[in-house]
């Protein structure tokens, strides 16, 4: 992208960031401000877990949307920044960075000729995130058209549920396992794909059923040809479950901060650069899980051996000759004496009051 069109985006970008909070359903979380990731999965948890203990038959739909960015239909994003009441300077501006993209393949070093896009949007570009999610947001606005006029049957009697949660690409949507429910979904997925360029690839979806008997089950699977998994199962990269985690089923990601740690190189780090790596990269994905969900205590004492071995050792473990320090004192603060790196459990009960 030329400077020119790198400068205009920025502008746009700074613009629109501002304004996007008020455009976009709150069930989209990505690239807008004030909105975190772990909303969504919070939103997803707790639908599932009220479907559950309501004894409701249900089915959460993880949905694959087939090269998102690459196939956006530009008209139909002109059409929907029109409809949401973009002047039409900005529609032109917008028309102008699309149609200037081109693409060159480097072949045994030397550069082709430019190919010119006919759809989607730049990569890299900051403006191309808040452009995708108000295309994917129409889709919510599809799915709450339907559920207003009756067509789909509510979740819960007793109180009105989120449907559909989005992150960016990332589609789950909450559905009544009934023949007239599923035809229209996958009508809506269809009627979404043809205008707006974004297909849903139905083998690569997943089905996740909540209290449905093996009958219903097989209807379901009849209907949409796409894998029936179970609960625990990931979304976001977190646990999302109808119950609390056990032991066996919360290790894997105790496992995965402990894949996180540079064993190959960590004789070569100094201690000062062992702990920054426990404080900004053991920690932070800590924390991504605390947000969500309810560290269990024995989970905090695993990751604390991991980051205490790493740190004196280099290591996953370090034995008590190997510590220096008592680690209560490495978790003070620098001016108090300490390391500065976090204590988890007081870190965990901060991010619950969030």
């Amino acid at each position: 992208m030329h400077s020119f069109a790198k400068l205009v985006t920025k502008i746009l970008a700074n613009r629109l960031a501002n304004k996007l909070n008020m455009m976009v359903s709150p069930n989209q979380s990505a690239f807008i401000k004030g909105r975190f990731i772990q909303d969504n999965f919070m939103l997803v948890q707790q639908t599932s877990r009220l479907l559950h203990q309501q004894n409701k038959a249900s089915l959460l739909l993880k949905l694959d949307i087939t090269k998102a960015f690459d196939s956006v239909s530009w008209p139909f994003l002109i059409e929907v920044i029109k409809k949401l009441g973009f002047w039409q300077i900005w529609r032109d501006l917008i028309c102008g960075l699309l149609a200037t993209s081109s693409t060159r393949i480097l072949l045994n070093g030397f550069p082709g000729r430019h190919i010119k896009h006919r759809r989607g949007l730049r990569q890299g570009d900051p403006l191309s995130p808040m452009l995708f999610i108000l295309v994917m947001d129409v889709l919510v606005y599809m799915f709450s058209k339907a559920e207003n006029e009756g067509l789909l049957q509510q979740l819960s009697s007793s109180k009105k549920l989120h449907r559909v949660s989005m992150y960016a690409d990332d589609v789950v949507l909450f559905l009544c396992p009934t023949l007239t429910d599923i035809d229209l979904i996958l009508s809506i997925l269809k009627l979404f794909g043809d205008v707006s360029g974004l297909h849903n690839n139905v083998q690569k979806s997943n089905v996740y059923p909540i209290r449905c008997s093996e009958e219903v089950l097989l209807e379901v699977q009849t209907l949409m040809p796409c894998e029936i998994s179970t609960f625990p199962c990931r979304y976001l990269g977190l646990p999302l479950s109808l119950y609390k985690l056990t032991r066996q089923q919360f290790q894997p990601f105790v496992d995965k901060i402990a894949d996180q740690l540079p064993n190959w190189k960590a004789d070569l780090m100094t201690r000062a650069g062992r702990r920054v790596q426990v404080q900004h990269v053991l920690t932070s994905l800590t924390v991504y899980l605390a947000m969500a969900v309810d560290i269990p205590q024995w989970g905090l004492d695993a990751i604390d051996k991991i980051r205490r071995g790493f740190l004196w050792r280099g290591r996953k473990e370090a034995r008590g000759g190997h510590c220096l320090v008592a680690w209560g004192k490495v978790c003070r603060p620098l001016k108090l004496g300490g390391l500065g790196i976090s204590s988890l459990p007081e870190l965990c009960w901060a991010l619950r009051l969030r």
